[in-house]
């Protein structure tokens, strides 16, 4: 780290001998840059070394305060994860560890929505509503589909919040989106499949066919047209079926539809499971959907009885409902974590927790028995941090490896900033945190090894 609290980055990567290209990625905008590059022979002797200065302009960045300098309020590196933390948002952002920003996507050339997502070689975003787009990492467009014009349909689509490649099962290659069905009078309650090679519609999935448009959160104030609002997708391999995250409803596990050739869905008896508080579905008011609600258990197994609990009106000391969630995500041991909003936690209004002092949003870990469709509260972060964390919007959260977990609240209760929060699960030792500021929406944030894609070895 120079003077000016700039990461020097020393990065070590093998070249077979002749010519090679060197890619250089987040230098720092509207300065003098110093790249120095030094070979070595096969016996590891320095054999050459040049500096070569390369100056950036300066960036008009409309959707980021850079005179409201990141604050950082913990930072143990020896104990983090590589990378750097790329901010999906409105014209996304990419962060080093030290709060200086390193990348930027021009929201008006590329069109941006959000998520972004980075892979191996390339971004993925969604943008403008009805477009997705492919970018490698200097921005060059390397795939484009209109879901306005898709074929195989004369339906329009407008596409928001999640996506992702189907990595197996029926299905394998084509990708998934959350949707809207331009021309209804709803939003936000479709999954499509997408052929991204012919760029044709597979499937389409109406989420109206499985369940009620009935909104239970009564507390927050919700438009009836957007009565799901779905906000996050996950694969299940182990049956080839989908998980979503409904901000207005739960968290749905559903089968994956045949693969017949027919473009629309009968949905049927279709939902697994369906982690909720249990107030307003009974079997009169939902049939299709009461039979499927999850029984909590305590920490040792037991079925928890109490009604209040039960419907979401109050919390057992063992378990708690999710409340308006974003991010849920499959574990590797089949557990379920999600960001637990906790907008309308209990059925009461903002200023109703504020005064209990309940009002915070959390990462918290579900184990979920489908055989005997109950769900137990494993692990939960957060509530400690009361209102310091809560986001009643957006937000995710995941695992870093090494025990090392993360949740980003992504618009905060004051509204002007966000929190990203790394730290050890076992101990809840936070190993970094810091708040950033933004004049626009932040939708996620995420760590990149932009290095690790490059086959590099590298410090901070």
């Amino acid at each position: 780290m120079d003077k000016d609290n700039k990461d020097v980055i020393d990065v070590t990567k093998k070249y077979d001998a002749g010519l090679n290209r060197i890619d250089i990625f987040g230098l720092y905008y509207g300065i003098k840059n110093t790249v120095q590059l030094t070979l070595y022979d096969s016996n590891n002797n320095k054999c050459y070394q040049q500096n070569i200065s390369v100056p950036t302009d300066t960036l008009e960045l409309p959707n980021i305060n850079v005179k409201a300098k990141n604050e950082i309020y913990t930072a143990k590196y020896d104990k983090m994860s590589p990378g750097w933390i790329i901010y999906s948002n409105e014209g996304s952002t990419i962060f080093d560890l030290k709060g200086n920003l390193r990348g930027y996507f021009n929201h008006d050339k590329l069109k941006l929505g959000t998520p972004v997502k980075f892979f191996d070689e390339h971004f993925e975003i969604l943008g403008w509503s009805y477009l997705f787009r492919k970018i490698d990492m200097v921005g060059n467009i390397l795939y484009e589909l209109d879901f306005h014009n898709l074929t195989n349909t004369t339906d329009q689509y407008d596409i928001h919040h999640e996506f992702m490649e189907i990595p197996a099962g029926k299905y394998k290659g084509n990708y998934m989106f959350l949707a809207s069905k331009i021309g209804t009078p709803y939003v936000e309650d479709y999954i499509i499949i997408v052929d991204m090679e012919n760029k044709a519609l597979v499937k389409e999935m109406d989420m109206k066919k499985i369940m009620p448009t009935d909104t239970r959160f009564v507390s927050v104030s919700i438009p009836a047209n957007d009565w799901l609002h779905q906000n996050s997708l996950e694969y299940d391999s182990r049956d080839d079926s989908i998980i979503f995250s409904a901000r207005h409803q739960g968290v749905v596990k559903i089968r994956m539809p045949e693969n017949n050739g027919q473009l629309t869905w009968e949905g049927g008896d279709s939902i697994v499971w369906f982690l909720t508080p249990h107030k307003g579905i009974t079997e009169s008011q939902m049939p299709n959907v009461s039979s499927k609600l999850l029984q909590p258990l305590d920490k040792d197994g037991q079925p928890i009885t109490d009604q209040l609990v039960l419907d979401g009106y109050e919390r057992h000391q063992d378990f708690e409902w999710n409340y308006m969630q974003h991010s849920a995500i499959l574990l590797e041991n089949g557990n379920l974590i999600i960001y637990d909003n906790g907008d309308g936690r209990f059925f009461k209004t903002t200023d109703e927790l504020l005064a209990l002092d309940l009002l915070y949003s959390r990462y918290v870990e579900y184990k979920i028995d489908e055989s005997n469709m109950t769900v137990q509260q494993i692990y939960e972060y957060g509530k400690e941090e009361g209102a310091n964390l809560f986001s009643r919007i957006m937000s995710n959260v995941g695992v870093l490896g090494n025990n090392i977990l993360f949740m980003f609240s992504a618009w905060q209760y004051t509204n002007t900033y966000s929190t990203y929060v790394e730290w050890e699960k076992d101990s809840k030792d936070v190993i970094y945190q810091i708040r950033s500021y933004f004049n626009g929406q932040t939708y996620r944030a995420y760590k990149i090894n932009y290095f690790d894609y490059m086959n590099m070895d590298y410090k901070i």
